[in-house]
């Protein structure tokens, strides 16, 4: 294959980052029923998850 006819890098990296999500959802979505809405629990793995969004956004403004 040439040069001229691949993909660029930016379309490889968001199509493999689409997959990572899809397998994350189908992961995901049939454990949401064990944290019911409110729950401690829920409230603590949504607040592990944003805090590990803004650590990764500021150490990508480093």
């Amino acid at each position: 294959m040439s040069r001229a006819n691949r993909y660029s890098g930016i379309s490889i990296a968001l199509h493999w980052l689409m997959v990572l999500l899809i397998i994350a959802s189908y992961t995901f979505i049939p454990i949401r029923s064990e944290f019911p809405k409110g729950s401690e629990p829920r409230a603590l793995v949504i607040e592990a998850a944003l805090k590990m969004l803004n650590k990764q956004a500021d150490d990508g403004r480093k």
